[in-house]
């Protein structure tokens, strides 16, 4: 909802946008850059419990200013703004917020509340602290041309949109801008458009976050949660950090309102080596705090790390920077409070998927961690294709070794592959997929499956236990791409991953305890269950152990125990 700064009171709905708009008198000859030291805010006040909420205004062209606001509690909400322009300061207002019924609840969940991290810090919850399970797909190319929004909500992004939702994804992966992409509006800053760019981040277009603005609200009304960096510093352009700071606040400014997710940047890791003035570790802590400076509403915080991870490839990355992970170098900073991994992008690094979840499940503090990228189905390059055998095996290792979320990525997608648009083929190759094949793969749609089955159990109580299962009497390895994972709540829930090529092999469990159990196959790639012992409770032995049934044959299953009375 929009209104201006000098409208009666509003009537909006729990968490959802508010808007309101504010004309400046004074003139500017660049308005964006005074985001260094933020031009107008607004004071949201809570009578009834003492809550006070102080947001940032954003410049959007002209004499324009405007705020964003998702009001947090029920009940009346007064605002007074603050600015040294006369035309913003000053200005009063109030609005009330009402609840949202639980019929807008079940058709988008993004009216329970911002994300937050839950309880035990190992998973997320929504602010009414229902748990969040992050399923994510990668759209890093979502705010360009080619992903267009068309003349009535009929363009290739709402024809995404749409199919990510009925296949169970809950998080779009993204990136805010790249500067040699083109959406509906243009560049985003029209004098540095080419790579690696010039570094000139003066002169900002504000009709291209207006298209950004649509796609934004679309994924929330899309009942998704948008985890986005604002672009790839180093990777994919020049950033002094400068200006990293001040777009990261323009678009906290702009989109903090909304249910997002923050990764300061998309591998932050090749501003060390990419540029003219190359990054320090200290500059990415200091965006961090910068961030959080800014970060009113408290979204989670982390940053996209490089997969690269030899010890010397690239040499100038400090030592930590080599671990696929953001807690190699911040995981101690108070800014970041979840991790992001990278495992890497063909067949031969696979073993880095529950390799590095493992390994960042025993950090400490604890913290949530999320494998936000690994190997992209039908990936073309480097050897094997992904297959959908692969996608379920990254999804469901991530999970059972004590990932909090996943991202999933389409090769063809992830870009917007279009044949059509010079902008387009960004891995340089002629067999690269379009986004319309590459939106049917089939692994993306049986990762419905997954969610369906961790979000039907008590999923986030469920331990990492790989030391719980023997295959034909031996302890699965780590790294092992056909060895099996686990996951249990002990005494309550065990589920057991067994990949492919396992056929008439036989799990032994272990730490099963003096309980009787409901036992069943579970198919990953249609969501069927098959009962075993003909539905009836299995009894465990007498040291807590149990023996399954051969596996059934040489596709992959989930083997799932549930406690049940006697």
């Amino acid at each position: 909802m929009a209104t201006s700064a000098s409208a009666a009171t509003d009537t909006v709905t729990r968490w959802s946008i508010h808007e309101i708009s504010f004309m400046g008198r004074e003139s500017y000859a660049n308005p964006y850059l005074k985001h260094d030291d933020p031009l107008l805010s607004v004071t949201f006040v809570h009578p009834d419990s003492g809550t006070q909420i102080v947001v940032e205004g954003f410049w959007d062209g002209g004499d324009t200013w405007r705020v964003r606001f998702a009001p947090t509690r029920p009940g009346m909400w007064t605002w007074t703004s603050s600015s040294a322009d006369d035309g913003l300061n000053g200005k009063t207002g109030s609005l009330k917020c009402i609840a949202p019924t639980a019929a807008q609840i079940a058709e988008n969940p993004n009216y329970r509340g911002h994300i937050k991290v839950g309880p035990t810090s190992r998973y997320f919850v929504h602010a009414d602290g229902t748990p969040f399970f992050w399923l994510g797909d990668t759209a890093w190319f979502m705010n360009s041309r080619r992903c267009a929004l068309g003349d009535n909500a009929d363009g290739p992004f709402y024809t995404y949109l749409r199919d990510r939702r009925a296949k169970g994804f809950t998080v779009i992966l993204a990136q805010y801008f790249a500067t040699h992409q083109r959406n509906e509006a243009g560049y985003p800053f029209p004098a540095n458009t080419k790579l690696p760019g010039n570094g000139d981040f003066d002169e900002l277009n504000p009709d291209y976050f207006k298209q950004l603005d649509v796609r934004v609200q679309a994924i929330w009304d899309g009942g998704f949660v948008l985890a986005a960096h604002p672009t790839w510093i180093g990777k994919r352009m020049w950033m002094p950090p400068e200006d990293a700071g001040r777009i990261s606040r323009y678009l906290m400014a702009r989109y903090g309102a909304y249910n997002i997710i923050w990764s300061l940047s998309g591998e932050y890791q090749y501003s060390y080596s990419r540029q003219p003035r190359p990054w320090t570790t200290q500059d990415w802590k200091a965006l961090g705090k910068t961030v959080q400076s800014c970060n009113v509403f408290g979204h989670p915080v982390s940053v996209h790390p490089s997969g690269r991870q030899k010890p010397d490839d690239p040499p100038e990355w400090p030592a930590e920077a080599h671990v696929g992970s953001s807690g190699g170098e911040f995981h101690n900073e108070a800014w970041l409070d979840h991790n992001w991994l990278q495992t890497g992008q063909r067949f031969d690094l696979l073993w880095r998927n529950p390799m590095r979840v493992a390994e960042n499940y025993t950090r400490t503090p604890v913290k949530p961690l999320i494998h936000s990228e690994g190997w992209y189905e039908n990936q073309r390059k480097w050897g094997p294709i992904c297959t959908p055998a692969h996608i379920r095996w990254q999804a469901w290792a991530a999970f059972l070794n004590g990932a909090a979320g996943h991202g999933y990525g389409a090769w063809g997608l992830w870009q917007f592959h279009d044949p059509s648009d010079p902008e387009s083929n960004l891995t340089k190759r002629d067999d690269t997929p379009s986004w319309q094949e590459a939106l049917s793969y089939t692994g993306a749609a049986q990762l419905k499956h997954l969610r369906d089955f961790f979000t039907s159990i008590e999923w986030t109580a469920l331990q990492p236990h790989r030391d719980w299962v023997r295959l034909d009497g031996r302890t699965p390895e780590l790294q092992s791409l056909t060895d099996p994972h686990c996951a249990a709540k002990p005494g309550d829930s065990y589920v057991i991953y067994v990949p492919m090529d396992n056929r008439g092999k036989r799990a032994q469990i272990l730490g099963l305890a003096d309980q009787v159990y409901a036992a069943r196959w579970f198919n990953p790639r249609d969501g069927s269950s098959s009962p075993i012992n003909d539905g009836e409770p299995i009894d465990t032995d007498d040291d807590g152990t149990w023996t399954a049934p051969p596996v059934p044959d040489d596709e992959d299953w989930v083997l799932h125990l549930a406690a049940v009375s006697r």
